[in-house]
This record gives C-alpha cells, sequence and structure tokens, in this order.
C-alpha cells in the first residue's frame, strides 16, 4: 500500500471547493439584500411616523386656532 498515492481525508477536491464558495457567496448575498431591504423598510418606517407627528401638531395648531376665534 503507497502511503503516498492515497489522498487525505480532509482535502477536498476542487470542485468541492467551487461548490463551498459559490453556496457560501450566495448566502452572504442572501444575507446582504435582507439588511439593505431592513435598512429601506427602517427609511419608510421613519418617513410614515415624521409625518404622522407633522399631521398632529397640524391638527393641533387648526384646533387651537379654531378654539380661539
Amino acid at each position: 500500500m503507497d502511503v503516498c498515492s492515497q489522498a487525505h481525508p480532509r482535502s477536498r477536491s476542487a470542485k468541492d471547493v467551487k461548490t463551498r464558495s459559490s453556496k457560501t457567496s450566495s448566502s452572504s448575498r442572501k444575507r446582504e439584500s435582507e439588511i439593505k431591504r431592513r435598512k429601506r423598510v427602517a427609511v419608510y418606517n421613519t418617513y410614515t411616523v415624521e409625518s404622522k407627528v407633522k399631521a398632529s401638531i397640524i391638527d393641533s395648531f387648526r384646533w387651537l386656532k379654531s378654539k380661539l376665534n
């Protein structure tokens, strides 16, 4: 039995390494796109809150103005 001709049990072929790296990059892309989506949604929520606060302030001034007139 020739020791040099046997493959190391932990060694990987080029195909295995390529498949593993492509899976890793696709999962990292999914993660990155999910992070971008969450940031975008957070910005939308911020705009929503800002518009609600602005509307509330305007309504308060209108109410105050109607009470004083």
